[in-house]
């Protein structure tokens, strides 16, 4: 068996800025939902 695609991850992180800054800038992926923390 294979992963075919993933749908969603969800991380716990103690600087919510720094996290989504360094995935966004670093990674290169894309924020597709965000509430108010």
């Amino acid at each position: 068996m294979t992963v075919q695609n993933i749908s969603a991850v969800t991380l716990a992180v103690k600087d919510m800025a720094k996290a989504v800054d360094f995935y966004q800038a670093k990674m290169g992926l894309v924020v597709r939902y965000g509430g108010p923390t």
